[in-house]
């Protein structure tokens, strides 16, 4: 056999060229790789990247991709950063309402379906329940998220409290351990609270002898300034 006819032959079993191969769908570039008819050294860079993207959706791992693309896992890892990169989203205006669009347009299809099941007199009425309830849900739902992106309102409680006019006087410190001294002794007599909130009751009793120690103290430094305040005035006037 001539050189020529051996060449010949060898163009028919050839792999197919770059050329050919990037016109394929993913699926047919990852069968022709198991199958052997494209090698992984035929695959252009984005052939090969959209390989292990599509893997990367399936679930394999980098040595997986590597194995399949007959390519080294460096590789899949650069493809797999690269693939990152080009799938960032960049900061725009009109991003959120077209989210925000597309999750309602979602919302309302999902419903709708969810009403053809509950007006379909072939089903069972549990069934039908059901896909109301579902459909409530969803509803439910959008309605909270719609309200965390701030595209609906939220109704918030406010509280109103004039301490001058509604409340009066505040009790002093005083008044108020007597009243957790006796809310005390009646959880003692009858024994009806838990072991947490004798805990918290007798560090409430703590902290209102701290409170009321602070006030004894802050009465005798102003007492004391007031002290030397008339004593300054005094030096004073002798002089």
């Amino acid at each position: 056999m001539s050189q020529r006819t051996l060449n010949e032959s060898s163009i028919g079993s050839s792999p197919p060229t770059t050329g050919e191969v990037s016109q394929r769908s993913v699926v047919d570039l990852l069968q022709g790789l198991r199958q052997g008819t494209i090698t992984g050294a035929t695959l252009s860079s984005h052939d090969r990247r959209a390989c292990v993207a599509y893997l990367m959706a399936e679930g394999y791992s980098v040595a997986e991709s590597a194995k399949i693309c007959q390519t080294c896992d460096r590789t899949i890892t650069r493809d797999r950063a690269k693939i990152r990169q080009e799938n960032a989203i960049q900061r725009d205006p009109s991003f959120e309402p077209q989210m925000v669009g597309g999750l309602v347009h979602d919302a309302e299809v999902a419903i709708g379906r969810l009403r053809r099941i509950a007006r379909d007199k072939t089903v069972s009425a549990a069934v039908r329940v059901e896909a109301e309830k579902q459909a409530w849900i969803i509803r439910c739902d959008l309605i909270k998220i719609l309200q965390s992106l701030g595209h609906l309102p939220i109704a918030t409680q406010h509280l109103r409290a004039d301490l001058t006019h509604h409340v009066g006087e505040l009790p002093d410190l005083q008044t108020i351990e007597l009243e957790i001294r006796e809310l005390i002794q009646v959880e003692q007599d009858f024994g009806g609270a838990d072991d947490g909130l004798q805990a918290k009751m007798h560090r409430l009793e703590a902290t209102t002898k701290l409170l009321g120690v602070a006030e004894e103290a802050q009465e005798a430094q102003e007492a004391q300034q007031t002290l030397d305040q008339d004593k300054d005035s005094r030096d004073d006037q002798e002089t």
